[in-house]
C-alpha cells in the first residue's frame, strides 16, 4: 500500500509518500504511475513559486517553507488528485492529511 502523509501548519507543508501499491506488476501498476504523477506535478508546479522548497528521493519528500498562494494551490490540487486515486483504490492508498 502508498501511504500519503500531507502535513500542513499555517507556514509550511510537508508530503511523504512511502511504500508500493502492489496493484499491478512493476512498470504495469497505474495506481503508482497516478500517484507519481501528481507528486512530479506538484514539484514541477512548486518551481515557479516563492516558497522554498526542498525534495527527497527515498521515500518521495517535499518540504516547502513559507507557503506562498501559488504553493498553496498546488498543493490543494495534490490533495485533490490523490484523495481521488485514494477513492479508486482505497486497498492499495492510504493519505493522512492533517
Amino acid at each position: 500500500m502508498i501511504h500519503i502523509s500531507i502535513h500542513q501548519t499555517d507556514e509550511d507543508c510537508e508530503i511523504t509518500i512511502d511504500g508500493h501499491a502492489q496493484y499491478a506488476e512493476p512498470g504495469k501498476d497505474i495506481v503508482c504511475s497516478a500517484v507519481s504523477t501528481l507528486f512530479d506535478t506538484l514539484m514541477s508546479a512548486l518551481q515557479l513559486s516563492s516558497s522554498e522548497v526542498y525534495e527527497y528521493e527515498d521515500p518521495p519528500k517535499a518540504r516547502i517553507k513559507r507557503v506562498d498562494e501559488w504553493a498553496g494551490s498546488s498543493i490543494d490540487i495534490f490533495r485533490i488528485g490523490v484523495r481521488g486515486v485514494e477513492a479508486q483504490y482505497p486497498d492499495y492508498v492510504s493519505v493522512s492529511d492533517w
